[in-house]
């Protein structure tokens, strides 16, 4: 298995939501219950392992094609041209690395991401995140603002009736955790699978996470993302993969 130890830095404001439930904000930040150990079973806000996974693929179309050009990956490029999230080709890397449409299961876990003490971040690294979530003093539930906004009509840019809302952000400077594995033992599991190889992967997913320093990583949202820990397995002599995994630990 390979596995990343990642810490997301919020640099902006954050924001990571969907529809209200109640009479909180228009749009509110993700609240899963906790473990009972961590923060005592409280609801607190997370960044979906969904989410980030979806950010990560995202970046992976783009990618790929460019590490296709300079020979960095040379299995499963058919298909990279045309293939998108909503018409996945079921035969691309990042098909066979992120899941496709009525294919193959995915061999990528993104976990959620939680808000961690800063000061606490290397020791929840040290215990792996299943453990970690277990201790109530590593964790903290991070602040959020409440932001009021009013939508303009197109047509007469003047405020729409009924245009006003609110979003729930996530205050800068909150650090979350959250690791990402990938299980080498399921890239060759069905025997139709498109074969690719593990450096190939290792190279796509390294190189798509570090494009999320240069972009948004969310609704207009900037992070600061940083590997504090990596077993990169049979790849950890790859050249490509290590300066990518050195550039990600600044």
């Amino acid at each position: 298995m390979i596995s990343l130890k990642v810490v997301l830095e919020v640099k902006g404001l954050g924001l990571w939501g969907a529809g209200k439930e109640d009479f909180e904000a228009d749009t509110t930040t993700f609240r899963p219950k906790l473990p009972a150990g961590a923060l005592s079973g409280r609801r607190c806000v997370v960044i979906p392992g969904a989410y980030v996974k979806g950010l990560i693929r995202g970046w992976a179309y783009r990618v790929a094609p460019l590490l296709a050009n300079k020979g960095l990956i040379t299995t499963s490029t058919r298909g990279l041209n045309k293939c998108w999230i909503k018409e996945t080709c079921g035969e691309c890397i990042v098909c066979r690395v992120f899941g496709s449409l009525g294919g193959t299961p995915s061999p990528l876990e993104v976990t959620n991401f939680y808000a961690v003490k800063p000061d606490r971040v290397k020791e929840v690294a040290e215990l792996g995140l299943e453990d970690a979530l277990e201790r109530e003093d590593l964790w903290e539930d991070a602040q959020v603002l409440v932001l009021t906004h009013v939508r303009i009509d197109d047509k007469s840019g003047k405020a729409a009736e009924g245009g006003l809302y609110e979003v729930e952000a996530v205050q800068p400077g909150a650090t979350f955790y959250g690791e990402i594995r990938l299980y080498e033992e399921l890239l060759s599991s069905l025997e139709s699978a498109p074969q690719v190889k593990v450096e190939e992967i290792c190279r796509l997913i390294l190189a798509s996470l570090a494009q999320l320093n240069f972009s948004y990583a969310g609704r207009r949202s900037r992070v600061k993302v940083r590997v504090i820990g990596a077993d990169l397995g049979a790849v950890s002599e790859d050249a490509l993969s290590k300066a990518l995994l050195d550039g990600l630990r600044r």
